[in-house]
């Protein structure tokens, strides 16, 4: 540009006022030799030197990709097709160890390579170049590194010991002898105390970064990054806070039916997890135990309410024949007093025993749940009256005074009228058998809150120093 630029301008100013103009054109042909022609040159050599080159990088990724993917699937293989997994002896080592040494010796080839590399470049490039290859070096190291622990671990996955071959793996249960000791309480508030701790950690960086994010981009990225993962985190603990919850309502649930009777409910533990997973195996243990043993109680009960039944059948038999012949000699109108008497006491026996073999099947059906009751409306008070009735002769007997105080009026209850009559017979017979002389037998019947209550007391002939539970 011609240096006294602004006095042609103030010539060639045909509005003579302040207001220039300056007009460059360029012959796009570029007819001279001159700057323009040189850089036009050297831009059309750059165009197709990049479009070229684009190409090869398309090309070369693609077959990297290709021979990347191929030689996944065939890393570590014995044969291929086969199932076997070869391991070297870097694979055989713990893989954070491996990680570890990866990363150490990425970092000593990274810092021996900066040196060497920029000796050799000093050899072979122009200086302005140096920049370009240090970088071409730098990124060759970080892929091959990279090349190699990625199939190592690949190699380990197929072999299955990625995990399984770990410190992390080695820790995790070494502790769960400690984690499986600890309670709810310690553990919820260990897992509270870090929760605040980490959420302390977040928001702090989350503060610091959003002020300083305008002055450095990289600040601003992670700003959202820190965001997301502060959200994604308390997420993903509200997710696990919700299904502990809600194996706590299976536990919850399980309990209450076994609680209800459903002695054989079982609860499933793939559903559960941590202690809770503990917890239901408990449960089911106790619910199974529980269950075996209702099922031997109902067998024994089946078995004894068996046993009595088909006893008390085998003893009617010859005790029928017996009352039989018995009432057969007493047809017979022996003479001999002695006989006729040894004849009575044998019928009162066996009539005695017929009673008893009755009341123990009786017993048997009442123990096992299969006595059918005649349930009807009876006056209470009016069976108790004629219970006294019944006992009166036999209290006199004994020199008992029966002092009885019952309501004038009828009480009337739903009952098995005989069953009941051999409820009071048993209590009277006792007071009978068991009631001190000269003394008194209390029977009182009155009406509390709806209900019928029945008591009889009396003074014990012997003296009771016994506990009054027994």
């Amino acid at each position: 540009m011609p240096v006294d630029v602004a006095s042609y301008l103030e010539i060639w100013n045909p509005g003579d006022n302040d207001e220039y103009y300056l007009v460059v054109a360029v012959d796009t042909s570029y007819p001279n030799t001159d700057a323009y022609s040189r850089e036009a040159a050297e831009y059309r050599d750059a165009r197709s030197n990049f479009i070229m080159g684009m190409a090869g990088v398309v090309a070369g990724s693609i077959g990297a990709l290709i021979t990347l993917a191929f030689l996944v699937l065939l890393s570590g293989h014995v044969a291929e097709g086969g199932s076997d997994i070869r391991l070297f002896p870097v694979d055989e080592m713990y893989t954070e160890i491996c990680l570890l040494m990866w990363a150490a010796a990425t970092a000593v080839i990274l810092y021996f390579g900066r040196y060497v590399g920029n000796r050799l470049m000093s050899l072979f490039f122009e200086e302005k170049q140096w920049p370009y290859w240090s970088k071409v070096i730098k990124l060759l190291i970080l892929y091959s590194s990279a090349v190699l622990l990625g199939f190592s671990l690949i190699r380990r996955y197929k072999a299955r010991t990625l995990w399984t071959a770990s410190l992390a793996k080695r820790a995790i249960d070494a502790s769960r002898d400690y984690v499986g000791r600890a309670t709810f309480a310690v553990g919820t508030g260990f897992c509270y105390l870090m929760f605040v701790g980490v959420n302390t950690a977040m928001v702090c960086s989350i503060l610091f970064l959003y002020i300083f994010r305008d002055e450095k981009l990289s600040y601003q990225i992670m700003f959202y990054v820190f965001t997301v993962v502060f959200i994604g985190l308390d997420g993903w603990i509200y997710h696990q806070l919700f299904k502990k919850a809600v194996q706590r309502d299976w536990l919850d649930e399980a309990i209450s039916n076994i609680a209800k009777g459903d002695t054989s409910y079982q609860i499933s533990v793939t559903r559960l997890s941590g202690k809770e997973r503990d917890m239901g195996q408990h449960i089911n243990n106790i619910s199974t135990g529980l269950d075996r043993a209702l099922q031997e109680q109902v067998k024994s009960e089946r078995l004894k309410a068996d046993l009595i039944t088909n006893v008390s059948h085998d003893i009617k038999t010859p005790l029928t024949s017996i009352i039989n012949y018995v009432d057969l000699l007493k047809r017979e109108r022996i003479k001999d007093p002695k006989i006729a008497a040894y004849l009575e006491v044998l019928d009162q026996k066996s009539q005695r025993l017929k009673t008893l073999t009755e009341d123990l099947v009786e017993a048997s059906k009442a123990s096992s749940g299969n006595m059918k009751l005649d349930v009807s409306d009876i006056d209470f008070v009016e069976l108790v009256q004629q219970t006294n009735g019944e006992f009166e002769e036999r209290f006199a007997t004994r020199k008992l005074e029966l002092v009885c105080s019952v309501p004038d009026d009828i009480l009337i209850i739903r009952a098995d009228g005989r069953r009941l009559w051999r409820v009071l017979e048993n209590l009277y017979t006792n007071a009978v058998k068991y009631a001190m002389e000269h003394s008194r037998v209390y029977v009182d019947v009155e009406e509390q809150e709806g209900q019928a209550v029945f008591t009889i007391k009396n003074v014990s002939e012997n003296p009771l120093n016994i506990s009054l539970k027994r």
